[in-house]
């Protein structure tokens, strides 16, 4: 696919004609008999539809189970659960995206849930979009990624976890995709408002090792509502001049904070069907196409509610009732998600953590770390730009003090590496 192909997969469908689609209610929701998936087999090149009935489907809430994986599985990272303060997109709480490296070890859990999908054609590798693990070989992200313009993208698509400046760690699994599935509503129609989401089968269980997010959808409004929301990605390709550098899609970003629900956005005939972010700010850049937007609350909650979709206002392609069921389904019966995990797949122990407290905080610059842990740390102190400020590789979290004095006015993340994992805490100096 050439590269004005690429940027079509976020713009070519904002010029489009805007037909009216009128979203059917909740008890027609609920009477639904059946969902149509297309599966494409990719080695063979032949397509199948898959009906799944779906009968009486519950009124409010679905969710599958989440995993760790067997990598280390204390390796997990602490995600924040305030609104963002800086960096943000005009008028809204959501931040722009940052480098992700500075903030997190990417090798943590959830971080590491979330691959880079390359598209191959004959043998040559080019970026496509991002992806999330939802099973042990299962990747969520965008139909466009998959099939555009009636015809599929790609020879195949190649996943790889934990990528990042244009490199990933040799001795991680990495799999080529087996089979695609997408809505055949959106097959016949290659449009994103007939259901631009997809599920990719892998060749190799890498969620086994790596671990994955669960799935989640709620008919409430209420449920999107006073929650933070995460988003890693890979973005590829310079937008607009409003970013003022190219992304090259070899870095993996993040950011983070509240979402609207329901937005109108390109599809006001349906906005149930959509989350984003109501600001003119908030744009997706290509090669985000497909990153989740997930919750988690750093214990036993994580999990993706929708796919990016669409530049304009961050608009993400929610996971309903009807995709929730469907894709379930084909999580436990291909997934390796079967109905005897369901309960137990998301029992694992916390992950262990340094008690911590950081004082004061705001601070004119000087700042100290209460603990009664000995033990030597890293400590990295980054801006709210992810820009490295000062580094102590050997840091003595319980007698040592960090001088932020020679700073200008803002908010700071101290990042702490230790043994069992990496925790941040932000501080303000006024």
């Amino acid at each position: 696919m050439n590269k004005l192909a690429l940027l079509y997969r976020f713009s070519v469908l904002v010029l489009a004609g805007f037909g009216l689609v009128f979203a059917p209610s909740v008890q027609a929701q609920s009477a639904a008999e059946k969902v149509v998936l297309m599966v494409y087999d990719v080695r063979s090149k032949s397509l199948d539809s898959l009906v799944i009935p779906l009968g009486d489907l519950p009124v409010n809430f679905g969710q599958t189970p989440a995993a760790f994986g067997t990598r280390q599985t204390n390796k997990v990272s602490d995600l924040a659960q305030g609104l963002p303060t800086s960096h943000l997109f005009d008028n809204a709480n959501f931040s722009d995206i940052v480098p992700a490296e500075p903030f997190f070890n990417l090798e943590e859990y959830p971080i590491r849930t979330t691959v880079k999908l390359f598209e191959q054609r004959n043998v040559l590798l080019k970026d496509n979009c991002t992806g999330t693990l939802v099973s042990p070989n299962m990747v969520l992200t965008a139909a466009h990624c998959v099939f555009w313009e009636n015809e599929w993208v790609s020879d195949s698509i190649k996943v790889v976890p934990i990528y990042n400046n244009g490199k990933a760690p040799r001795m991680l699994p990495k799999s080529y995709v087996k089979k695609y599935y997408i809505l055949k509503s959106f097959y016949e129609n290659n449009s994103s408002k007939y259901g631009d989401i997809a599920l990719l089968e892998l060749h190799q269980p890498i969620g086994e090792e790596l671990g994955w997010l669960g799935m989640a959808f709620s008919e409430e409004e209420g449920f999107y509502q006073d929650k933070v929301f995460h988003k890693f990605s890979y973005p590829c390709k310079k937008l607009s001049a409003k970013y003022g550098q190219r992304y090259n899609g070899d870095t993996l970003y993040y950011n983070y904070g509240a979402i609207d629900y329901p937005i109108k956005g390109n599809f006001p005939s349906a906005p149930n069907k959509w989350l984003g972010i109501k600001s003119h700010d908030a744009k997706g850049i290509p090669g985000q196409s497909g990153s989740s937007l997930f919750y988690t609350n750093n214990a036993d909650q994580y999990y993706t509610v929708g796919v990016l979709v669409y530049s304009p206002m961050y608009q993400h392609y929610r996971i309903h009732r009807e995709v929730f069921f469907a894709f379930r389904h084909i999580l436990q019966q291909r997934g390796g998600l079967q109905k005897k995990e369901l309960a137990s797949a998301n029992t694992r122990l916390a992950p262990p953590k340094i008690d911590f407290q950081v004082a004061p905080n705001p601070s004119t610059g000087k700042v100290r770390f209460y603990t009664a842990y000995t033990q030597q740390v890293r400590l990295s102190v980054y801006n709210s730009l992810g820009q490295l400020m000062q580094l102590h590789p050997q840091f003595q979290l319980n007698t040592s003090e960090v001088d932020l004095k020679a700073f200008p006015k803002g908010m700071y993340l101290l990042q702490v590496q230790h043994v069992a994992g990496t925790q941040v805490v932000r501080v303000v100096k006024y």
